[in-house]
């Protein structure tokens, strides 16, 4: 809405948004099919839990520093 309302295009920001998300899901889908197939579940479930974790304490980080 607020892209919309700053470049006065609903449609086309619409279309682009729209467009995006679908190519990025599209690669995620992709890529997860293929690792799926190449590595165990294990590690992908492990490496997750990684990330999450490590995108958690940034965050924690980040609000300790912005004080």
């Amino acid at each position: 809405m607020a892209l919309a309302a700053r470049f006065g295009s609903p449609a086309v920001v619409t279309a682009g948004t729209t467009l995006g998300m679908l190519a990025a899901d599209a690669l995620a889908v992709f890529a997860g099919s293929y690792l799926a197939t190449r590595l165990p579940m294990v590690w992908i479930r492990r490496a997750a839990a990684a990330l999450f974790f490590v995108f958690g304490l940034a965050t924690i980080l980040q609000l300790l520093v912005s004080r």
